[in-house]
Order: structure tokens, then sequence, then C-alpha cells
């Protein structure tokens, strides 16, 4: 009995407390909340394993500051990174702040990158290149801070990654990347050529570096040690561009791929403008790699496991093998 009369006591406390949250919201911004978080609640990949009682007062606690800072901490505690949240009226995307490091990334003396989906706007080119020029130089700064002579390896984390602009992913691993050819669009049986020259990215002749970094731009960055293993990573979740980007690497003889097969949508797509303004996302071509090999239902990675303590263990095996 002193139980439930206990549990009763905290149910009515947290409810005061979410009362107290709501008593300094409008009522249209209360309604915008509310709407936010049965979305999450009905439709969240992770909806059985959140504590929505928790996630809904933090929510509203980062009401009282903005209605950005709510979306932000709502797609935080939602914890996928492929979500996010798209602002009609200003064009622009918020998404959540993801700070927990896994275990393969404090593996002692092997570098880790991140590679995360890449969206392109489709209202400005001037806006998907200012994005993709942070997105590079961001990951290209995070190379150079772990190269290091004692370096004994690399991780190349693509798990999750659903996609987008393959170049700008493909670009920011530039120094990973061999001189020659990295893979082939196949559109209407002709073979459209993706290659690396002169640490420049280009498909067929277009110069993709020079596009998203400026004139005549090129990384200019080669690794202190450009014989080390390369740990590739994959799930089920690795798709479209992300795949993509595993094939461009599989130029570097040093790559070995773990996790999970990936999703298996190795093919190009292009976007059609209709003339209502909405856009026809279609299938238009396949991918191959350097070897012309395809990967139509995904890549298989040559150590297979789901489990982060496993994927470690088997990351340092063969690195240090």
């Amino acid at each position: 009995m002193k139980n439930a009369t206990f549990l009763v006591l905290i149910y009515f406390l947290s409810l005061n407390l979410l009362f107290s949250q709501e008593e300094n919201i409008n009522n249209e911004d209360l309604k915008f909340y509310k709407e936010l978080i049965k979305h999450f609640k009905k439709n969240s990949l992770n909806k059985d394993s959140i504590d929505w009682e928790s996630f809904e007062k933090k929510v509203m606690g980062k009401a009282k500051i903005s209605r950005d800072s709510a979306i932000i901490k709502a797609l935080s505690l939602n914890g996928e990174e492929h979500s996010s949240y798209f602002k009609k009226e200003q064009q622009t995307s918020l998404y959540g702040q993801y700070k927990s490091k896994t275990l393969i990334e404090s593996i002692n003396n092997i570098g880790y990158i991140k590679i995360n989906s890449f969206r392109a706007s489709r209202n400005s080119l001037k806006e998907t290149i200012s994005k993709a020029k942070i997105y590079i130089n961001k990951r290209i700064e995070t190379i150079k801070s772990q190269d290091k002579d004692n370096l004994k390896g690399w991780v190349i984390d693509l798990r999750n990654n659903s996609g987008g602009d393959m170049w700008p992913m493909i670009i920011s691993l530039t120094p990973f990347l061999k001189d020659g050819v990295l893979g082939y669009t196949i559109k209407n049986e002709k073979e459209n050529i993706w290659k690396k020259e002169n640490d420049l990215i280009y498909y067929k002749s277009i110069n993709k570096t020079k596009k998203y970094l400026g004139k005549d731009k090129s990384l200019g960055y080669n690794l202190k040690n450009e014989n080390l293993k390369i740990a590739i990573l994959v799930n089920e979740r690795t798709s479209s561009s992300g795949e993509a980007t595993a094939i461009a690497l599989m130029n570097n003889q040093n790559v070995k791929f773990f996790g999970t097969k990936s999703f298996g949508y190795t093919t190009n797509n292009t976007s059609i403008e209709m003339k209502n303004g909405d856009f026809l996302v279609l299938t238009t071509g396949i991918w191959k790699n350097f070897k012309r090999e395809e990967f139509k239902t995904g890549i298989i990675p040559d150590f297979e496991s789901a489990n982060e303590q496993e994927l470690k263990k088997n990351i340092e095996n063969w690195i240090n093998k």
C-alpha cells in the first residue's frame, strides 16, 4: 500500500512539474510542442526504448528558451542522426546533437572519422556549396588532428549513412583514396567514371573538388603513412550514396569492411523538377567499383557483426595482425 501511495505521489509531482513548465508557454506554441512530441511517440524508430515522461519534461524545459532549442533537444533525445526538422519558411534544417563516443572511437592509436549523410539544398546551389565546404573541411581537419607517426590504422564509420550527395562525402576522404579509378556510374549502358587525379575528385571530366571547394582547389593533404590498414564500418542502414562512398574506398587495397550487410541501394538517382515545383527522384543508373563489380544486394563485410564490443575486438585484431 505504501509503495502504491509513493508511486501516485511521484506521478502527481511529475505532472505539477510539467504544468509549471507549460504555464509560461502560449497556447499556440503549446499546441505545436504537443503535436511534435506526439509524432515522436507514434513514429520514432526508437519509440519503444525512450522514456517519454523524461523526454517531454526535457523538451518542454528547452521550450522556455526557444522553439529551435526544443526541437533540437527532441531530435537529440530521439537518438537517430538521420532524423531532422525542416523549417519551410527559412528553408533550413535542424539536427540533433550527438556527443557520445562509440567503443571503436576509443581504440588506442587508431584514427576515427565519422562520415554522415550530406543533403544538398533543393532551393539553392549556393547554400549547398556553403554547407559542403563546412562538411568537407570539418572532416579533413578531423583527419589532420589524428594523423601521427605512431598511428596503427584508421576506422571510417559509414554506419547509418543513408546517402544524399555522394561527392562531399568522397571528397572528404581524398587522403584515403588512391590515384586512378574509384568507380563507375552506368547509365543507358554507358560507363561514367569516378576518379582521383592530383588530389582532385572527378566525375567524368567534371572536377567535383573544384565545384565544392573553389577554383583549382585541391585538398593537398597526404597521410603520414599511406599504407596503414583502414577498417570501413557499414550496416543495414548504410545505403545509397553512403554505399557509393564505401565503393569508392575499395580502390585502396588496405581496406576491409566490418559490420553488417549494407542496404543494397547501390544505384544512382536523378532529381527531376516537376512544373509544380515538386521533385521526382528517379533511379537512372547503377554503381560499380574500380574493378567493375556490382553490389546489387549490398556490401557484405569481411568481418560480420552488429555487436560494438565484437566489432572493436575484430578491428583491433586485424589492424594489429
